[in-house]
């Protein structure tokens, strides 16, 4: 009965051990929860770091080109050109930029450019600044309207899109005032260069020049000695209208068979060409 006894205590000392084992103390969970928190604390140091590493390496001259933006709440869609210091903003309302009489687009003028200083400086001091503060690099995106200055500290930048709030004062986003993601394009779409063009007489501002449009976009030559224009991408959609050998047209869109252009002449006509009768220009 005592050797069963001195088993049974036996058995209990070494399980108490062994749970002893499995189970931290107070201390030692406390050691483990602080470690936690630091791995915790250096990933978020790590994000805010990378954040302001995209930052410092965006400049003014990475945003040169033509940009589409992400719609607003209203379905409007903005599109973006810039060329050095100038901004040109399109806003085409409710998504309708058409060719005919309804004209439901907004154009904007500004200079967007950077400054080493803090937005609560700069909004105190906004009736210092001009186009030639503006820099190619700073801590702050910078906006110049015409009576007004924009800021935004909290962009973010890569190579083909960007994000900002300082876009079209049209634009309406409950949440996100203003915001939206740009993503850099080849070329306008054909409407928006006819409204450029109309606008361009009712303006007295030759749009096309001024914002250097056509060196911005991207350009196709045509190879063949003669081309025809096509409505959809298929045979049967084939058209009259025609490009031949030399000509260069904007390009909109581009896939295995079929390219999308449109070519600026006595008028602006547009469509899909055949990609075997093209080159694309660099």
């Amino acid at each position: 009965m005592n050797r069963l006894k001195r088993y049974f205590l036996l058995t209990y000392i070494i399980s108490f051990l062994i749970g002893c084992n499995q189970n931290p103390s107070a201390s030692n969970k406390s050691e483990i929860s602080d470690a936690d928190a630091a791995v915790e604390s250096s990933t978020v140091e790590n994000k805010v770091l990378t954040k302001r590493n995209i930052q410092t390496q965006t400049s003014l001259s990475k945003l040169q080109g033509i940009w589409k933006g992400q719609k607003d709440l209203n379905q409007s869609i903005p599109y973006r050109i810039q060329y050095n210091k100038k901004t040109l903003d399109i806003l085409c309302i409710e998504g309708i930029c058409d060719e005919g009489g309804n004209d439901n687009s907004v154009l904007e003028l500004s200079y967007l450019g950077f400054l080493d200083k803090n937005e609560e400086e700069i909004l105190k001091n906004k009736e210092s600044y001009d186009t030639n503060s503006l820099q190619n690099e700073g801590k702050v995106m910078v906006r110049l309207l015409k009576n007004d200055i924009n800021v935004d500290e909290n962009y973010s930048f890569d190579s083909f899109f960007y994000t900002t709030k300082l876009t079209s004062s049209y634009m309406y986003d409950e949440e996100l005032y203003n915001q939206s993601s740009f993503l850099r394009i080849d070329a306008l779409p054909k409407e928006i260069f006819i409204k450029l063009k109309s606008r361009s007489k009712a303006d007295n501002v030759t749009y096309i020049k001024e914002f250097n449009i056509q060196e911005q976009s991207k350009k196709v030559k045509i190879t063949a000695d003669k081309t025809f224009f096509y409505t959809e991408m298929s045979e049967a959609s084939k058209r009259k209208a025609f490009l031949v050998k030399n000509d260069t047209a904007y390009l909109e869109d581009i896939n295995d068979d079929w390219v999308k252009v449109y070519y600026d002449g006595k008028i602006v006509s547009g469509g899909y060409i055949k990609r075997s009768d093209i080159k694309v220009l660099e």
